[in-house]
């Protein structure tokens, strides 16, 4: 009894002197904080309970102005919802916080877990897979993977909604097959055999990765965006509006015409914007801060080119009900989308 009575008067202690120790130029607190577990017990529950308050607590943080402290037990969190105080932690905070070992039994040391300096020399030596010149050799393969998927969703076309979600995890696991996985393997190998980059653990550590993240961040982007579409028919009309005079009729996109798509590719940001696929990045505060042409890119518009100038989609983006595991995802049935063919 007396060791659980010392116990609580030590956590006790612990947590006053945190509250103390806090400085003065700190953000305010989010309300409803427990004693000792802090905000801890609102995270509790299920994926969808946890992205309600997470969506509660980036509400908040806006009410106090853009940034809240959210105390977890022991541990301080800062939440940082303005667009530039997270830009200016993007850029001056580059170590990972430990939450990323949580998931290295699955991911291993990739390029999404490894501390900065390990991720910053593997990305140096990775990063031709990623080049431009290497990504614009990929357009073929984007076409034709677009338009597999828009044959396959023609069966639906006229009928009920359907969940559209399965064919889109399909054609990105296809396309990533196809494309970035080839080259991501070969300069692996090669830096691996000539000159001992990477053993046979970080091999698949990065390949793991690679698989995982691509087949589930841009299959979901490409959800939002298409209840997005199906729920604001007049950007709907305006998306297929421009693709028919920058690519007529049939043709395949190009690269130039992928650089003209302007607006296809602003609605896809703000998809991006209401819809993060992953909606939180935690980084490491190791000082006081000041607060105050990609793959996927061309994937997905190119993709919602095929399928917009094909088929008008129907959705109400208000039915969904959202639940976050790692990535951002669809709980119920409210993102299946109906289609009609466009004569």
């Amino acid at each position: 009894m007396f060791t659980v009575v010392l116990l609580c008067i030590v956590c006790f202690a612990y947590w006053y002197w945190c509250r103390q120790g806090a400085k003065t130029a700190e953000p305010p607190s989010l309300p409803g904080a427990w004693p000792l577990l802090g905000h801890l017990p609102l995270f509790f529950g299920d994926g969808c309970k946890i992205w309600n308050q997470m969506s509660n607590a980036i509400d908040q943080g806006y009410d106090v102005g853009g940034t809240a402290k959210i105390n977890l037990g022991p541990i301080t969190v800062y939440g940082v919802a303005d667009p530039d105080d997270c830009n200016t932690i993007a850029t001056t905070c580059l170590e990972k916080d430990l939450v990323y070992d949580l998931i290295k039994p699955w991911f291993g040391e990739s390029l999404f877990t490894s501390r900065y300096e390990v991720w910053k020399n593997d990305y140096k030596l990775l990063n031709p897979a990623f080049s431009q010149t290497i990504l614009n050799t990929f357009m073929d393969v984007f076409n034709s993977e677009s338009r597999k998927l828009v044959k396959e969703f023609e069966k639906h076309a006229g009928k009920e909604p359907f969940d559209h979600f399965i064919y889109l995890r399909h054609n990105a696991l296809n396309i990533i097959c196809r494309t970035k996985f080839k080259p991501f393997v070969d300069i692996l190998l090669e830096l691996s055999i000539e000159k001992g980059a990477f053993n046979d653990e970080q091999i698949r550590a990065q390949v793991d990765f690679m698989l995982a993240a691509g087949h589930e961040t841009t299959p979901n982007a490409l959800l939002f965006t298409m209840v997005l579409l199906g729920s604001h028919p007049d950007v709907q009309e305006k998306v297929f509006s421009e693709i028919q005079e920058v690519l007529g009729g049939d043709r395949d996109v190009d690269k130039m015409g992928l650089s003209r798509l302007q607006y296809l590719e602003a609605v896809v940001k703000e998809s991006l914007r209401l819809f993060t696929v992953v909606p939180q990045i935690a980084r490491k505060l190791e000082r006081d801060v000041k607060l105050s042409k990609t793959y996927a890119m061309m994937s997905m518009k190119t993709t919602l080119a095929h399928v917009v100038r094909s088929y008008r989609i129907k959705a109400d983006h208000t039915k969904m009900r959202l639940k976050y595991v790692v990535t951002l995802k669809p709980d119920n049935d409210g993102h299946y989308i109906s289609i009609e063919k466009r004569t």
